[in-house]
């Protein structure tokens, strides 16, 4: 499905030929989105939602509740979106999928403990496409957006253990899919 390049402290996730998301890792060892990079060829992009794209998401958001004959009170809309900005640790994030300079999809998603797992796991919560671009690959870039940053979640978290336990003679590997450069 993709190919992760570490470049420094980012780390790159190319989706089928089609959008790379680019994601660095924090002291903590949690992901922090970073720069989206758009792969030639493509008007497809996700990034992280910022608090300049409260109106377009809120526009999708609306889509999608409407989707699912559902309304929300107007204060739902504001809690959920300063959720998506704060990214607190186990909180919600998010990304817009972006085509033709506007948004046009979106993903809500969290990392938070599993009753399946002993570390955190990731939960997509949301997505969405515009039903003019729905079958045009925006769910998909979405999906990879989120997996991309799950992924270096993954390999952020195995640096900072192995980084804390190194003084002790302790090597921590971590077993990820796909290429790992």
């Amino acid at each position: 499905p993709g190919i992760l390049q570490h470049h420094g402290e980012h780390l790159a996730q190319v989706v089928a030929g089609e959008v790379a998301d680019v994601v660095s890792i924090d002291e903590d060892g949690a992901a922090q989105a970073a720069q989206p990079v758009l792969l030639p060829g493509s008007g497809l992009r996700p990034r992280p939602i910022t608090a300049a794209d409260e109106a377009e998401w809120r526009r999708l958001w609306t889509g999608y509740l409407e989707y699912y004959e559902t309304v929300l009170p107007d204060e739902v809309y504001a809690v959920t979106f300063a959720r998506l900005l704060a990214q607190a640790q186990g909180g919600f994030r998010g990304f817009l999928a972006w085509l033709g300079g506007r948004p046009v999809g979106l993903v809500h998603f969290v990392f938070h403990p599993s009753s399946w797992a002993a570390g955190n796991v990731c939960y997509l919560q949301d997505l969405y496409a515009e039903p003019a671009v729905r079958g045009k690959g925006v769910g998909r870039a979405l999906i990879e957006a989120v997996y991309a940053a799950a992924k270096a979640g993954i390999l952020g978290f195995t640096r900072a253990l192995a980084h804390e336990l190194a003084a002790h003679a302790i090597r921590v590997n971590a077993i990820a899919p796909g290429w790992i450069h």
